[in-house]
């Protein structure tokens, strides 16, 4: 067991410092032997949990669909789980190294896989089902366009992390995105309904 949970911690030790050049560096500029340096283990060790550049980044992108799942898996309301998990992907990208990565990575994607599927395209997908089971739940103005606004989620919380970087670091990424969804929820959700949702994160049960 304590030579599993080595062999663990240096597999995360790894990924860790995959995350922190690739987002440093991009895919592309990113070399093995820059990310041995920054791991501080040795070749045998990298080599072995991870045998090229490309593995070390599906990896990274495959631990943002774990995020994913967590974020959603909740039994509040779908509308707010979708704004809730908004949140907790800016909590993460102001926080873990790993997810600041996999956001480099979806966008330089085609530099390192010919896969269409991306992680914005698992983002969507997932907005995308919460928001059918809003519709189902009541909650949505009749005739919205789910596909629609899940489209528009993503790309806005992609715009709004990217110019939160250039500006604040991402310091003010949560503020941004409850401009985002004040702004939103009066154009998809049944008026006497809005006042529920917390554009912040939160459920307000009446």
């Amino acid at each position: 067991m304590a030579k599993q949970a080595r062999a663990l911690a240096t597999r995360q030790r790894v990924l860790e410092g995959a995350a922190e050049v690739f987002e440093e560096y991009g895919y592309a500029a990113t070399t093995m032997a820059q990310i041995l340096e920054r791991c501080g283990v040795t070749k045998g060790a990298l080599y072995f949990h991870f045998g090229s550049k490309e593995k070390l980044a599906r990896a990274i992108l495959e631990a943002d669909e774990r995020l994913l799942a967590s974020l959603v898996a909740s039994d509040r309301p779908a509308l707010q789980v979708v704004i809730d998990a908004s949140h907790g992907f800016a909590r993460e990208l102001q926080t873990n190294v790993i997810a600041r990565a996999s956001v480099r990575l979806a966008i330089e994607h085609g530099t390192f896989s010919q896969v269409e599927f991306t992680t914005h395209v698992m983002w969507q997908d997932g907005a995308r089902d919460l928001l059918a089971r809003a519709g189902r739940e009541g909650v949505l103005l009749p005739g919205v366009d789910v596909e629609a606004v899940a489209e528009t989620v993503v790309a806005a919380f992609t715009g709004a992390q990217i110019v939160s970087q250039a500006v604040s670091d991402r310091r003010d990424l949560r503020r941004r995105l409850t401009n985002f969804w004040t702004l939103l929820l009066p154009g998809i959700v049944r008026p006497e309904l809005v006042g529920r949702f917390d554009p912040s994160g939160g459920y307000i049960s009446v």
